[in-house]
């Protein structure tokens, strides 16, 4: 499988950025592939390890985000569900504790914010 983030040296030609050997380099350039192979630009930087290390917290991000996605699958006993109506008024800035039924209802409604809180199985020693 390729890797979603790499990085490339680079040079500008002055119409456009071409992708170099890292010894011809000006600056290293931080890209996301796309699911349609074509990449994304996402940052310069003036040497590789600096850019790989960017990366590197682009990749854990994306790996924690998978681990929210799988958790939110599960049935875990410490899921609450909250949501808030964004109309403007007082009670939006207060989240209200609502059931998965009512929570899922919500989602699918424009104007309501939603999140679920996850707690660690037998709680919290701390």
């Amino acid at each position: 499988m390729t890797e979603k983030y790499y990085v490339a040296g680079c040079v500008d030609n002055g119409l456009d950025v071409d992708q170099v050997e890292d010894q011809d380099a000006e600056f290293w350039t931080l890209y996301a592939r796309e699911a349609n192979g074509e990449s994304e630009w996402l940052a310069d930087f003036s040497d590789r390890s600096s850019a790989e290390a960017v990366m590197a917290v682009y990749a854990e991000r994306d790996a924690l985000s998978e681990q929210v996605r799988v958790l939110a699958l599960q049935d875990s006993p410490g899921k609450v569900y909250q949501i808030r109506k964004l109309d403007g008024s007082e009670e939006w800035q207060q989240w209200e504790e609502v059931d998965e039924g009512e929570y899922h209802a919500s989602v699918s409604s424009e104007g309501w914010e939603h999140r679920i809180l996850f707690g660690l199985p037998g709680g919290c020693d701390g």
